[in-house]
């Protein structure tokens, strides 16, 4: 069953059914799926990160997929600045962490891989702070190739060898792949319990 999508790529209509014949989807390279259901999609055609949403609580098939980070402009942008009008370059990873913090309060974080800028960044889309909702925080790397060595405190400024998977556990570990520098890593201590 198609759930997304007329078979057309390119840019196309947003906050729209998903079956509209005005959507497109370009190079679609990732998927993941939340608690809610919600569907995240990584195109590195379009350099959009969407997702396919619920809009009726009372009509589960009530639908729409809406641009949720990037411009559809190849480029970068820094962190602090908002994912939903930033330039990403080829997203071909997405994973979702969904956790309370020690105070109860509910978050929900995105973590894509920006390929072609070299880095792994997050997007928090739910949480206590509306300061911190659509806004980038870059993870690991600084934009250059190279070999950081294990042990490294800060990730933003180290070089990465082209990330292209990553993966969370139940705890947020996140793990990663490095194409070119031939390693499965991982980063702890990621969730923000404050």
């Amino acid at each position: 069953t198609t759930k997304a999508g007329t078979g057309y790529g390119g840019y196309g209509l947003d906050d729209v059914d998903p079956l509209d014949k005005g959507v497109r989807l370009w190079g679609l390279s990732s998927i993941a799926v939340d608690k809610d259901l919600t569907i995240y999609l990584g195109e590195t055609g379009s350099n959009y990160i969407k997702k396919i949403y619920n809009y009726d609580p009372t009509d589960k098939s009530k639908l729409k997929i809406k641009n949720i980070i990037g411009n559809g402009i190849k480029g970068f942008t820094d962190d602090k600045e908002k994912a939903s009008t930033a330039s990403i370059d080829s997203p071909e990873a997405i994973a979702i962490d969904e956790y309370k913090n020690s105070n109860g309060n509910s978050i929900k974080d995105l973590y894509f891989v920006d390929r072609n800028n070299k880095m792994i960044r997050r997007v928090r889309l739910e949480g206590p702070n509306p300061d911190d909702i659509d806004k980038l925080l870059t993870i690991i790397g600084n934009g250059s190739w190279g070999d950081t060595p294990d042990g490294i405190i800060d990730l933003p400024n180290s070089p990465m060898g082209d990330p292209v998977g990553l993966a969370l556990d139940d705890q947020g570990t996140l793990y990663f792949t490095e194409q070119s520098g031939n390693r499965i890593r991982k980063i702890e201590n990621l969730r923000d319990n404050n």
